[in-house]
């Protein structure tokens, strides 16, 4: 179970428009409608299990938001926009713009409403085999949103445990909104403390030369 804070959004709700050519000139006209606001909360469920087979598989299957939804309610507001054009040529444009274009626009006050975080399937698997560890994951977004997609998403990894308190690390990724990636990453273990640093490429194979990068630290105890 997580809470969730909801920084901003900015949402067209509405989009509409059309083009008309005649002997006259051209016509048309569009409109739109936007929904903001500058806060709000929730909550989320994950769902989750994994297995443990023969000490050296283990496979695990995790449902993101499951269930998530977002309240917005601080500076709600909703925006309409218009325009409209008609027997538009060049000639009536140099003469008059004012007469072949008309635009409107309002702002009001909103109430309050909710949107739901889409969800993801995890789907992973990994092999041990002495200081040598494999594994290989399948995501799949479930609906179409911002930051998730519907096209699936394969990595597979290498751990290499050589020195008892070393771990090198590396990745691929191949499909999802990045259509390839790659990683590298080490992890140091001193007594219960251990520290994981790893640097990945989104949209390429090399750090700094791909579509972007990420960055990921941890530290924790264990005991």
């Amino acid at each position: 179970v997580k809470y969730l804070h909801g920084l901003g959004l900015v949402e067209m709700t509405k989009a509409a428009g059309q083009v008309t050519t005649t002997l006259a000139g051209i016509s048309g006209e569009a409109s739109a409608q936007a929904r903001v606001a500058a806060g709000g909360s929730g909550f989320g469920i994950d769902l989750g299990a994994t297995a443990l087979l023969r000490r050296q598989w283990r496979l695990g299957v995790t449902l993101h938001n499951a269930f998530a939804t977002i309240a917005w309610s601080r500076n709600v507001r909703r925006y309409e926009y218009g325009v409209h054009a008609d027997s538009l040529t060049l000639v009536a444009v140099e003469d008059n713009e004012n007469a072949v274009f008309g635009n409107s626009s309002e702002s009001r006050h909103g109430g309050n409403f909710s949107t739901t975080l889409p969800p993801v399937l995890h789907l992973g698997v990994s092999r041990v085999w002495n200081e040598i560890v494999v594994s290989a994951d399948v995501l799949q977004g479930l609906r179409r949103a911002y930051g998730v997609t519907q096209t699936p998403e394969l990595r597979a990894g290498v751990e290499l445990n050589v020195v008892s308190s070393l771990s090198t690390r590396g990745g691929i990724s191949v499909g999802g909104s990045h259509k390839i990636g790659s990683s590298v990453g080490l992890g140091v273990r001193a007594g219960d403390f251990n520290f994981d640093l790893a640097v990945g490429a989104l949209g390429g194979i090399v750090p700094l030369l791909g579509k972007g990068m990420g960055l990921a630290v941890s530290m924790r105890v264990v005991r």
